[in-house]
């Protein structure tokens, strides 16, 4: 579980070191080094309010932002409490020793457990200069998600172990009746079709059987490769993914065809 800085209905209590001069040295803005699941920070502001801010990179939940508020007051010249609102907390006081050395700060629980910061200058998150409104890049991430199960489901039961070519084909209901291996408007969504484009690039066609929604004999393939990037002058992150089973990435820049193995310069997100 990833530590706390903070608990409902009692004061933190930060002890600030001797590294840091004066009450100011914690105000501003910081960025926690070595979150897996979000970006977060923390900001302190002058009069004693503080927010904690967490950009989630989750599959379910990638881009979408939560926040505490609350507020922190000096003790003497070495101490602090905060007060965050809303959180359901019942773990009591948190003592925490502060270090405050140039633009690093350090936060060490009684157990021992640091937690690093670095103070924001410019920009805060590395999401935000390209975030797309409306939590519609979580949407991406779980549309991409469903056409990985759908190509292994696919491969599975319908076409001998073989991916299917293109996301029409992973539309295309069998045969025999049901549901196509995605939904029809799974990309079609108005949201999401005005805002991104997906693009399915397969690889070498292989000597496979015709698949049970009629793909012809020779279509299937090994590896694919599965694109989601922001269409001309809409923000957004790009995305991708390559395997049935495997990770989405996620990157400032569009991310090239990668058939197998991890996209060069790209950030998987977490399940």
């Amino acid at each position: 579980m990833q530590p706390m800085l903070y608990s409902s209905a009692v004061g933190v209590v930060l002890l600030l070191s001797a590294c840091a001069t004066s009450h100011t040295a914690v105000l501003g803005v910081w960025l926690e080094s070595g979150r897996a699941s979000s970006v977060r920070t923390i900001e302190f502001f002058e009069g004693g309010a503080l927010r904690m801010v967490d950009e989630h990179l989750t599959e379910e939940a990638f881009g979408e932002v939560s926040q505490e508020t609350g507020t922190y007051e000096w003790v003497d010249e070495a101490r602090m409490t905060v007060d965050l609102d809303g959180l359901a907390s019942v773990a009591g006081a948190t003592l925490m020793t502060v270090s405050i050395v140039a633009d690093d700060l350090t936060l060490t629980q009684p157990d021992g457990t640091a937690l690093s910061f670095q103070r924001a200058h410019g920009e805060t998150s590395p999401l935000a200069a390209r975030r797309a409104p409306g939590g519609i890049e979580a949407r991406i991430v779980r549309a991409l998600t469903a056409i990985n199960s759908g190509q292994g489901v696919f491969a599975a039961a319908c076409s001998s172990g073989f991916y299917a070519p293109s996301l029409a084909v992973l539309e295309r209901p069998p045969r025999s009746g049901g549901p196509g291996f995605i939904p029809s408007n799974l990309i079609r969504d108005s949201d999401v079709e005005q805002r991104y484009r997906f693009v399915l690039t397969a690889g070498s066609p292989v000597r496979s059987p015709m698949s049970c929604n009629m793909a012809a004999a020779g279509t299937g393939v090994e590896m694919y490769f599965v694109a989601a990037f922001p269409r001309a002058g809409q923000p957004g992150h790009y995305f991708g993914t390559n395997h049935h089973a495997g990770p989405i990435y996620w990157s400032d820049v569009e991310i090239p065809v990668t058939l197998e193995g991890a996209p060069p310069d790209a950030n998987p997100i977490l399940r």
